[in-house]
């Protein structure tokens, strides 16, 4: 997409020409005599021995700073730049943003509206009862597991209240009650990520069992978890370092035995059930 340069120069009758200032600083020189003395030309030797050194000093320095800005194009100007490579150039990609809007909590609301949370060292290891080698092989064992999701999503299912929503940006229009209509709804985004990892794996196990879905709604919903699932990897960006099993002879990375950095949930959970939209039970 071509860019235009509001920036770029544009005729003005008011400026001479290139011919008429160069005839005008040719007149001015030709009817100037400048005095040719020894003491206007001559440069003690002392002194011309560091102009050398000085001009490559400068050039020197001169040349790192234009690399510098090239590697970093906004340190100089107290803004954010965010790069979003998708097979664009870098111009197009990149995104920039003031450094005031951009603050802000890691995997937090922008808004400010639900509190920042301690943080704890978590070493993930699989837990059976969320999934293991039989729940997609024995029926009965993949309905337990179910069970097991169903009963972590907390009283309220995720959803918490938000007072004066209209006075916030940017929040996307709020559910409402038909008992309470004038409460805003909105959702907690983890737990609306852990809903549809839980919907994914219901899908899986109906089509192993031979029972699937026709439900065009459902279709359609476990089909926008995919990538919103992706988004929210990214936009976690979990950084932490992960190597082979912890479990012994298991030649894989399966991220077991790898220490995270993660919210505490119990104060979370706690602040999600205390403010919640609903009494409402269950995950779907």
């Amino acid at each position: 997409m071509a860019v235009t340069n509001p920036y770029e120069d544009s005729p003005d009758p008011s400026r001479s020409t290139i011919d008429e200032e160069t005839k005008g600083m040719l007149h001015h020189f030709d009817s100037v005599d400048l005095p040719r003395t020894e003491d206007a030309t001559h440069i003690p030797s002392s002194s011309r021995r560091y102009l050398l050194p000085l001009s490559l000093g400068s050039n020197l320095l001169l040349f790192v700073v234009i690399l510098f800005q090239l590697a970093h194009p906004c340190f100089f100007s107290a803004r954010t730049c965010v790069y979003d490579r998708r097979g664009v150039s870098q111009d197009q990609a990149m995104e920039v943003m003031d450094t005031a809007k951009a603050k802000g909590e890691l995997m937090g609301d922008v808004n400010k509206i639900v509190p920042e949370f301690p943080t704890q060292k978590v070493v993930f290891m699989n837990d059976s009862r969320y999934s293991n080698e039989k729940m997609f092989k024995n029926e009965k064992e993949f309905n337990t597991i179910l069970s097991t999701w169903e009963k972590d999503m907390p009283l309220g299912r995720g959803f918490v209240t938000v007072h004066n929503a209209s006075s916030y940006a940017p929040l996307q229009r709020p559910w409402h009650l038909s008992s309470s209509p004038g409460l805003d709804g909105y959702s907690i985004a983890y737990l609306h990520q852990y809903h549809c990892l839980y919907m994914i794996m219901r899908s899986h196990g109906q089509y192993r069992f031979g029972r699937p879905s026709h439900d065009v709604d459902m279709e359609r919903h476990v089909t926008h978890c995919f990538d919103y699932l992706r988004q929210s990897m990214y936009c976690a960006g979990d950084s932490a370092l992960e190597g082979k099993s912890a479990i012994p002879g298991l030649e894989m990375t399966d991220g077991w035995g790898d220490t995270h950095i993660c919210k505490n949930q119990k104060a979370l959970l706690g602040w999600v059930v205390e403010n919640r939209f609903s009494n409402k039970t269950g995950i779907h």
